[in-house]
């Protein structure tokens, strides 16, 4: 592992200043609407954990009739107007955050073209650094013909659903060629990333099984390169569940999420159908909040003023707690369209990549970009649905 050196780790941090190019050029930091709450809550994250510093230095002084107060916890459970905060990554947010108020913003995009580039790096083996024309021949076609500068320079974790891939492109290639040192390095910098995006541990469970079932294949599974697939897998749920339990006080694998699926099986018709039929007998909360102005598509369910977002904690917590149970329903009521959603968005997910989404904003001051940065694509409303049949699908029926 040639580049795995100090004086590779240099070249590392040079080249992600050039990869970085559209930062330089255009003057600009490129984001999506989801920018701003990274930051917000990485803001609220830090305020929390200085907060809670006399509490773990001083704990008696913290005591109020026996109990210990949650300091700042509500600050992450709901914003200045009460509402109930969106979930994000509480990681991938304190560490932004954090980069950006000791270095600011331009260090982010840095930061970020680093580390996929040390996963590259890895890549790259003593036969090939005898051959430095064709390496930076190939940086620069990747530089200038593909996305990666782009996401390098996008204030949002997306950029490392590929660095994630990469590590498995590194287990499965160059494992073997790793020293025990490096393979620690590697294993905590993936298990880092994959608490980046509540996306990424499914994304990660994909890839340990085929990596793992390669290897059986190979008939060299050893125990070490085991706890490198699955330690990854394994630690983002454990700390949002470890993280959430000592701030919010509940542990959840996924806190303050986004009821996602169901606004997805919402637009695609499955849930819609079936809460239409059920409600309001059905008990359910969405029932109970959006009575006959059911939302049937993801932006008016998710941003639209009186959206999910845009609700209070208890009644944001509702929707969260029954998601499950209704996409249950929705799947025994229509089975085969509520497959198709399931499966249809996975794999939309897995293949649309491109840089549709990213929106420049020049002249950031301060740690909250604006909520819909201009150019910013939002959901398109009025879509309408019609019940098919409980067993066929809505193009056949």
């Amino acid at each position: 592992m040639p580049l795995l050196s100090g004086r590779g780790l240099l070249l590392c941090v040079l080249l992600s200043i050039v990869l970085c190019w559209p930062t330089w050029i255009f003057s600009s930091h490129f984001v999506f609407a989801d920018t701003g709450s990274y930051f917000r809550g990485g803001g609220a994250i830090w305020k929390t954990l200085i907060a809670l510093l006399p509490d773990l230095w001083a704990p008696e002084t913290a005591q109020t009739d026996g109990a210990v107060p949650a300091r700042g916890a509500a600050n992450l459970t709901t914003d200045a107007s009460g509402a109930s905060t969106v979930g994000r990554s509480f990681t991938y947010s304190a560490i932004v955050y954090g980069v950006y108020f000791v270095l600011g913003y331009s260090a982010l995009p840095v930061l970020q073209a680093f580390i996929a580039l040390i996963f590259v790096s890895a890549l790259v083996d003593n036969e090939m650094v005898k051959k430095p024309l064709i390496l930076f021949g190939g940086f620069v076609l990747i530089a200038g013909l593909s996305t990666l500068p782009w996401y390098s320079a996008y204030l949002m974790p997306d950029l490392f659903a590929g660095t994630i891939i990469l590590y498995a492109a590194l287990l499965i290639g160059r494992y073997d060629d790793l020293s025990r040192r490096q393979c620690v390095i590697f294993t905590t910098l993936a298990a880092i990333l994959v608490t980046f995006h509540y996306g990424y541990p499914p994304l990660m469970a994909g890839l340990a099984a085929l990596i793992l079932i390669w290897r059986v294949f190979q008939r060299r599974l050893s125990i070490g390169f085991v706890a490198a697939a699955i330690i990854p897998l394994f630690f983002a749920p454990l700390l949002n569940m470890a993280a959430s339990s000592a701030v919010l006080g509940e542990a959840s694998a996924t806190p303050q999420r986004l009821p996602i699926l169901l606004a997805r099986s919402l637009e695609d018709g499955p849930a819609y159908w079936y809460l239409q039929d059920a409600c309001p007998g059905a008990g359910h909360a969405l029932c109970e909040i959006f009575g006959d102005e059911l939302p049937d598509n993801v932006g008016e369910f998710l941003w639209d003023e009186t959206g999910v977002t845009g609700m209070n904690a208890v009644k944001m917590n509702r929707i969260r707690d029954e998601e499950l149970e209704v996409l249950v329903k929705a799947f025994a009521a229509y089975p085969w369209s509520q497959t198709q959603s399931l499966l249809g968005n996975a794999a939309k997910q897995a293949i649309m990549i491109g840089t549709g989404n990213i929106a420049a904003a020049s002249g950031y001051a301060g740690p909250a970009p604006p909520p819909q940065a201009e150019g910013a694509p939002r959901q398109a409303n009025g879509r309408s649905h019609h019940a098919p049949s409980r067993f066929c699908s809505s193009r056949c029926c």
